[in-house]
């Protein structure tokens, strides 16, 4: 069942816009990414989203955390983690009005050699966002 969203244009009548989502991933061939999530929107930016990537096959987690517990959780996510294949995929969705553009990238945080954390940002090789169309 498609859904729509209905606008007022600036032109004053009323617009239904059919939504459409494509599905993002993201590849952790090394098996280090402990945590990644997309920063997306329209090509102007006008409205910024943020998601959450989850690894491909990975279960949610029972627990719950509290922000005073982040050793916990990081130690919990890594051991779900680590039950799974390397290379890994996060993945994530976008949706908009079928037809338009959206812009992404990413950010990870991942466990480096000496046991700490970095948190970084990712692009296109070249520079700049990817884009994908609805």
């Amino acid at each position: 069942m498609p859904y729509f969203l209905y606008h007022v244009s600036a032109d004053g009548q009323l617009r239904a816009d059919k939504i459409a989502c494509a599905r993002i991933t993201l590849a952790d061939p090394d098996g280090n990414v402990v945590s990644a999530r997309m920063v997306w929107g329209d090509s102007a930016w006008r409205a910024t989203n943020l998601s959450l990537m989850e690894a491909k096959g990975s279960v949610a987690a029972a627990d719950e955390f509290f922000t005073e517990d982040r050793a916990a959780f990081l130690a919990a996510r890594e051991a779900a983690l680590s039950l799974l294949p390397v290379p890994r995929v996060f993945e994530a969705f976008v949706f908009g009005p079928s037809g338009s553009g959206v812009e992404y990238c990413f950010q990870t945080v991942s466990r480096r050699p000496d046991g700490g954390l970095a948190v970084r940002w990712r692009n296109r090789g070249s520079g700049g966002n990817w884009v994908v169309t609805l």
